[in-house]
């Protein structure tokens, strides 16, 4: 839930990301770790059990190699996780 949370943080009308043409291009990857790794956040600050960490790593693993292609997306990846991360937690407050 908290992946397609962060998923929606992505629409024109909230935080406007590139989300990719296809299944496995490059900004089709950069989203998927976007939504995992703000997952991951959101578990972490809300108390959710640490075994889903580990869910969270297993699953980025798959997009890590997509993004090596272009690996400056990284230097976008953790402030888009911030950003859409701070939202949610915003409206849950």
């Amino acid at each position: 839930m908290l992946h397609e949370m962060i998923h929606s943080t992505g629409t024109p009308d909230r935080l406007n990301r590139e989300k990719g043409k296809k299944f496995g291009d490059t900004l089709y990857a950069k989203e998927e770790l976007v939504a995992e790794l703000g997952a991951a956040r959101l578990g972490q600050v809300l108390g959710f059990d640490k075994r889903i960490l580990n869910n969270n790593a297993a699953y980025c693993k798959g997009w890590i190699n997509a993004l090596r292609e272009k690996p400056q997306f990284v230097l976008s990846l953790m402030s888009d996780v911030e950003k859409a991360s701070k939202m949610i937690l915003e409206k849950l407050a």
